[in-house]
């Protein structure tokens, strides 16, 4: 018998839900066999199959591995849902089930109903939340079930943008240049990305994107553009509709977009940020240009680093492309307990409405016509508006907000999201700013306030000057908190009889409940790591990873894999060449060996 309640998702990342509860899939390997399945569509996958779509070189002990991956799907899925047979294995679900299957029966009605073929596209769209199996590396996503999928996107991305449908060209715009991103020499994606951007009043960029396609085919392949191209320029040319913006050559084809000035003051960020910005100059900067050039931006990084603080600092300096203002929501205060998916959208949807003062926004409902319709006026205040939209605090609810945030991104084309979170979205051309400790001087380096960001955002929370304090002390308590700006903020806000540095250890405590909820996250699999390391010596490398991990219970071919998830989940910090090490710092490891089991 069928289990109608389990759903499954391999645009973006590859996950699966039973009701309203997300099912940990395991390991990418793990996570690779499930989306082969699903790809298969309930036909059946010859075990060999497995090993080309997990592997380049297949181990030796692959065809065990397979089975060891598969045995621990079926618990996680339902014996009923994945069928082993002689001949391989399948799954056993309704074509309804899995959201690939879902676009492609849209996307076949459109093309039967051409009166409709618009709204169909626009539907089919609106469930796709990225690349397929976006999570799976490269090996996956080069492979040719996944390559053929990319390619039904495009012929379906390029047949919406045939319908000529006037209201929808600035969203048919936004989706080609996302599909763009997927193939950069696809004339005719391209011919119809320069057709929308004309047809939406986006002369400007409609230019720039021809003389990039013209100079990549060039460069690439050492041809013209062809006939269908230059068609769409020579349109280009002799429609020509006033365009007030500048034709500058923007650093990102597909997502730049222009600076106007800002006309009046940014909109509701909070009145105080967690902890006073210090030595995020640069990381203001980059934020502010990648603001004004993508749609979507996620600050990334661990508990207290700071992200709040830096969307906050943002909006007061106003970014410039919300010339109409801004809105911040705190998504801290959205519990997915007993809500399910629809229940969270409705919540977060009453809270941007809230913040935007915008009709009855304080009032939520779960209901189906009620959702929708929330969506759909939220969706309409924000269409022609010009809003900087900051989400703060969104890893609890990842997968809900992502999906609001791409029917945003779809249908409001001048609406920028500036997301905070402990890890990525996943979506549609976000882009990922990550935001790491400040700098602190070496154990026999002296700290100066100058060179060390660490000691001058201690010395600012404690209200001291340099000569004030023992800066030797100052030094050892920002080093042993690893630079976190929420923990200095904590160790100098109340001086302790032992001196500053006596504070550290109350100040990891106090920080546990925070570090901890982030644990709340982590599969089974991806806590026991974390509390295997927890107890290596930071920086460590992945060898020393897998000899721990041998040790207990831990196939050394899924630490990899695990790690990578801790290093997206912010919890294990990456140092890149020439070290390739791996640290966890203080707080999220005092966290880790107090509440972790090593059982």
């Amino acid at each position: 018998m069928r289990d109608s309640e389990l759903r499954f998702e391999v645009f973006g990342s590859v996950r699966a839900w039973r009701g309203d509860q997300e099912l940990s899939i395991g390991p990418s390997k793990q996570r690779a066999g499930l989306a082969l399945l699903l790809l298969s569509g309930g036909k059946l996958v010859p075990a060999k199959a497995f090993h080309g779509f997990l592997w380049d070189l297949p181990p030796a002990n692959a065809a065990g591995l397979v089975q060891t991956y598969v045995s621990r799907l079926r618990k996680i899925i339902g014996r009923s849902a994945l069928v082993s047979e002689r001949a391989g294995y399948r799954l056993d679900v309704l074509p309804d089930q899995i959201d690939l299957f879902r676009f492609r029966a849209l996307k076949e009605r459109a093309g039967s109903v051409p009166s409709g073929a618009a709204s169909l596209f626009a539907a089919a769209f609106a469930g796709v939340s990225g690349r397929p199996c976006a999570d799976l590396g490269d090996h996956v996503r080069s492979h040719p079930l996944v390559a053929e999928v990319e390619r039904e996107l495009r012929e379906a991305a390029m047949a919406y943008a045939d319908c000529g449908l006037s209201g929808a060209n600035a969203e048919v715009a936004h989706l080609l240049e996302w599909i763009a991103t997927t193939a950069p020499l696809e004339e005719r994606l391209f011919s119809r990305l320069i057709r929308a951007y004309a047809m939406s009043g986006r002369q400007a960029d409609a230019l720039i994107t021809y003389e990039r396609i013209r100079t990549s085919l060039r460069d690439e392949l050492g041809i013209g553009p062809g006939a269908e191209l230059r068609a769409a320029y020579q349109d280009l040319l002799t429609q020509q509709p006033h365009d007030p913006r500048p034709v500058q050559p923007p650093s990102d084809m597909f997502v730049t977009r222009p600076a106007p000035p800002l006309s009046r003051p940014p909109g509701n960020a909070p009145d105080a940020a967690p902890a006073p910005l210090v030595g995020r100059e640069v990381d203001l900067s980059a934020l502010a240009d990648a603001a004004t050039r993508h749609r979507v931006v996620t600050v990334v990084g661990p508990p207290g680093v700071g992200k709040t603080a830096l969307a906050c600092a943002l909006l007061r300096r106003g970014a410039p492309m919300s010339h109409e203002g801004s809105a911040f929501v705190d998504l801290a205060g959205v519990s997915r307990d007993g809500a399910g998916e629809r229940g969270v959208r409705a919540d977060m949807t009453s809270m941007i409405m809230a913040a935007l003062r915008v009709g009855q926004g304080e009032q939520k409902s779960t209901a189906d016509d009620s959702h929708e319709e929330g969506i759909a006026t939220l969706l309409e205040e924000l269409r022609d508006r010009r809003i900087l939209l900051v989400l703060d605090g969104a890893e609890h609810v990842v997968r809900s907000c992502g999906q609001l945030v791409t029917r945003i991104t779809h249908s409001c084309p001048e609406t920028t999201t500036v997301i905070t979170s402990r890890r990525p979205m996943g979506l549609p051309g976000e882009i990922v700013q990550e935001l790491g400790p400040l700098a602190f001087p070496a154990p026999a380096e002296p700290a100066d306030p100058v060179s060390h960001p660490a000691v001058e955002l201690f010395l600012k929370a404690a209200s001291r000057s340099s000569t004030d304090l023992d800066l030797r002390e100052v030094g050892d308590a920002c080093r042993r908190l690893d630079g976190l700006p929420l923990a200095l903020c904590l160790a100098a806000s109340v001086p302790c009889a032992g001196g500053w540095s006596g504070r550290v250890d109350p100040v990891l405590t106090e920080l546990a409940e925070s570090v901890g909820r982030s644990f709340d996250l982590l599969t089974t699999e991806q806590r026991l790591l974390l509390a295997l390391l927890s107890h290596i010596p930071s920086p460590f490398s992945l060898e020393d990873a897998e000899r721990w991990a041998r040790a207990h219970r831990l196939f050394p071919t899924d630490v990899a894999m695990l790690l990578g998830d801790l290093v997206e989940h912010s919890l294990v910090q990456w140092q890149p060449a020439p070290l390739h090490r791996y640290r966890i710092l203080a707080p999220i490891r005092r966290t880790a060996v107090t509440c972790l089991s090593l059982d």
